[in-house]
C-alpha cells in the first residue's frame, strides 16, 4: 500500500462471495482500519489527503458501516509555531486555533 494514493473500504462476505463498497475512491488515503470492541458496525482508521508529502500528519476517523458516516475524532495539525529554535529545536507551540 502507499500512504499517498486514494483508497476505499469494502465490506466482504467470504461465505457468499459478496462485497459492498463502503467508501469512494476519492482524494483520501485510508489506512490501518481497526474494529472497535463491543460494536458491530464501527471502526477507526487513519486518513490523509493524497498528493501530499509521504508520512504526513493524519486524522483519526470513526466510521459507521451502516450509515457510512465518517466522523473526525482527532483532526490533523496544520499550524504549528516553533519557538526557541536556537535553544531547543524540538519545542513547538500549538497555534491559537486550538
Amino acid at each position: 500500500f502507499c500512504e499517498n494514493r486514494s483508497s476505499a473500504f469494502f465490506k466482504c462476505n467470504w461465505r457468499t462471495n459478496e462485497w459492498i463498497q463502503l467508501t469512494e475512491f476519492d482524494k483520501i488515503c485510508r489506512l490501518f482500519p481497526r474494529h472497535l470492541p463491543k460494536t458491530d458496525n464501527q471502526f477507526v482508521y487513519l486518513q490523509s489527503d493524497v498528493n501530499g508529502a509521504h508520512q504526513q500528519c493524519q486524522r483519526l476517523i470513526l466510521f459507521n458501516t451502516q450509515t457510512k458516516e465518517e466522523k473526525i475524532l482527532i483532526d490533523r495539525v496544520d499550524n504549528v509555531k516553533y519557538s526557541n529554535v536556537n535553544t531547543d529545536p524540538f519545542t513547538a507551540e500549538w497555534d491559537t486555533q486550538f
